[in-house]
């Protein structure tokens, strides 16, 4: 781990970011950056994918079958599609968020949330309960 002094994004003092590279199956190598700002407690983290990139992408199939699996680390590239057939639901660049370091209840939390805020913004009845009904298939899950 290697720790460079960087300007904080939201008070400009300067905080110490730590950067890691981890070698990991399927991307080769991540760069994880972490800032945590001393002054004004700010946050931020960033996955990176460093090395070549791959020829062919991976299709990674997990079917979860217990608790066990939902604590399951997974890396989340920001090109990944995301499938869960039992909701019907497909989606590509997902969230918009770019690439993320989550477990695998993690990433479906986010998913329900960012879900739930769009929800909100629906006028359309029949597009709401659409999402209404995928929401609830989420928390059965």
């Amino acid at each position: 781990m290697s720790i460079i002094n960087s300007p904080c994004p939201s008070c400009f003092k300067c905080s110490d970011m730590r950067v890691l590279n981890v070698k990991t199956p399927f991307c080769d190598e991540l760069i994880i950056m972490c800032l945590l700002c001393e002054f004004c407690n700010y946050r931020s983290t960033e996955v990176k994918t460093g090395g070549q990139i791959q020829p062919k992408g991976r299709k990674i199939t997990l079917k979860v079958t217990c608790d066990d699996d939902l604590k399951l680390d997974l890396f989340k590239s920001s090109t990944c599609m995301l499938k869960i057939p039992e909701l019907e639901f497909e989606y590509e660049n997902f969230l918009s968020e770019g690439s993320c370091i989550s477990t695998v209840q993690g990433l479906v939390q986010n998913i329900k949330d960012t879900f739930e805020q769009k929800t909100a913004v629906f006028s359309d009845s029949d597009e709401k309960h659409v999402f209404l009904e995928f929401l609830a298939g989420l928390n059965e899950m």
